[in-house]
Parts: C-alpha cells; sequence; structure tokens
C-alpha cells in the first residue's frame, strides 16, 4: 500500500512538472544556448537498435560553460537533449509527428561517457557539482526508464569519490545500469562485443574515422575544449565569483 503512495505520488508530481514545462517545451525544442560552447553530439547509428550518445566529458570545460550560462540553462539544454531524442525517436520508429507516449524498452537511450582528461578541481568546484546534482534529480524524477546502459571509460582517481556523492540521488535501478571501465584494454573489449566496429570510432576501439582520417569522429562527437574567457558573462553573482577565484587559488 505504502509503496502504490510512492508510485501515485511521483507520477504525480511528474504530471506536475510537465504541466508546469508544458509551455517552455517549444522554446526549449529551439533552445540554443549551449551550441556555441560545443557541447556534445551523437552518432545516429542504433546501439542495439537503440540511439547511442558518445560524450568526451573529460574534455568538456564546464568549469568555463557555467560562467557562461546560468545553472538553470544548462538543466534547461538537459530537458532539450532529452525531449529532441525522444521526439526523434518516436519519428524513427514510425510515429512521424512525433506524438505518442514514447514509453517502454524501444525509447531507451545508451550513453558512453569519456573521462579522460577530467580534472578534479573542476569536477568539485562547487557550482559544478550542484549543475551536475540538480541535472541527475531532474532526470531520475522525470525520465528515469529512458536509460538503458551508461559505460564510464578512463576512470579517474577520484571517481569513486564523486560516485560517492551522486550515488544517494540515484535509484537503485539507476546505479546497477551504470557498468565502470578503466583503460582501453579494460573497455574496448566491452564496447565491441555491445556495438559494431563499424560504427564505433576507431578512437574507442572501432573502425570507423571520420573522411579525413580522424579517429574520435570529431564531425558527428563534440570534443569539447576550453571556453574562451571572452564569453564569460560580466553580470555573475557576486557569490558564485567569490567561490570561483577562492577555487583557483587553491589549484
Amino acid at each position: 500500500m505504502i509503496l502504490c503512495r510512492a508510485i501515485s505520488c511521483a507520477y504525480v508530481q511528474h504530471l506536475e512538472w510537465r504541466d508546469f514545462t508544458s509551455g517552455l517545451m517549444d522554446a526549449l525544442l529551439t533552445f540554443r544556448g549551449g551550441d556555441d560552447l560545443a557541447m556534445p553530439r551523437k552518432p545516429k547509428e542504433p546501439m542495439l537498435e537503440l540511439p547511442i550518445f558518445l560524450v568526451d566529458q573529460g574534455g568538456t570545460d564546464l568549469k568555463g560553460i557555467l560562467s557562461c550560462i546560468s545553472k538553470e540553462d544548462y538543466i534547461r539544454w538537459g530537458i532539450q537533449i532529452a525531449e529532441k531524442g525522444l521526439l526523434e525517436r518516436r519519428r524513427s520508429l514510425g510515429n512521424g509527428n512525433g506524438n505518442g507516449n514514447g514509453n517502454g524498452p524501444a525509447y531507451q537511450f545508451v550513453f558512453i561517457v569519456e573521462l579522460q582528461g577530467w580534472n578534479f578541481s573542476d569536477v568539485f568546484f562547487k557550482p559544478v557539482l550542484d549543475t551536475v546534482l540538480g541535472l541527475m534529480q531532474m532526470q531520475e524524477a522525470n525520465y528515469p526508464e529512458y536509460l538503458k546502459r551508461i559505460y564510464v571509460l578512463n576512470l579517474p582517481w577520484f571517481f569513486a569519490m564523486f560516485l560517492g556523492l551522486v550515488k544517494q540521488f540515484l535509484r537503485q535501478a539507476t546505479q546497477e545500469k551504470i557498468v565502470c571501465l578503466g583503460s582501453k584494454e579494460q573497455y574496448e573489449p566491452v564496447l565491441t562485443q555491445a556495438i559494431s566496429k563499424e560504427v564505433l570510432p576507431k578512437f574507442w576501439g572501432g573502425e570507423r574515422v571520420d573522411e579525413d582520417g580522424d579517429p574520435r569522429c570529431s564531425s558527428l562527437i563534440g570534443k569539447g575544449g576550453k571556453v574562451p574567457r571572452s564569453l564569460y558573462r560580466t553580470g555573475r553573482d557576486a557569490k558564485e565569483e567569490a567561490e570561483m577565484e577562492e577555487e583557483k587559488g587553491e589549484c
């Protein structure tokens, strides 16, 4: 009985969230706040008949991004990615106008997250950590069943500390979908067993390259990079700016 009430409560909260954001969805689906900051893109080929998102998180200057846009803007970008992915999936499954519930295994996604280059001081910078946790809470509350599997590659020494912080915000079912892998010797056989080598970029153990021979397939997968300081906001909240200066002093 308690479980039924909890499920009912979660469903009502999601409906309320949907109702609250319904007026924003059209804007979110055309929101381009992250495009100029080299946000990650995804290969269009299916993995086990499911879409793949390959995210070079280690090459993403999230600290720099959050110096240009707010936490709320970044989370809106996360909603945009989820909604666009679901819309494309409905259309690819024959629901031409993108309408429909979009539920079930056919609407799930697979993520491959590359952490090579992940920096301790950036990850544990408070605005970055707050934003990541906010994004996870939004996903868990409103898109919990759309994740099929997430492969995390090249784990840094502090990943166990990071995972320990975020696990409390993840359901057990979500935690069980996370596959933590180390170096290429460990992750290559796992990825190539699940993904065709013709689809997987050569850099991650496959055979695919760009037309110019780029093994990372940068034409499909945004590789991030440092955000130019000329794009930084000038009207940042004083407290946030003070925290950033304090963090720089510790680095």
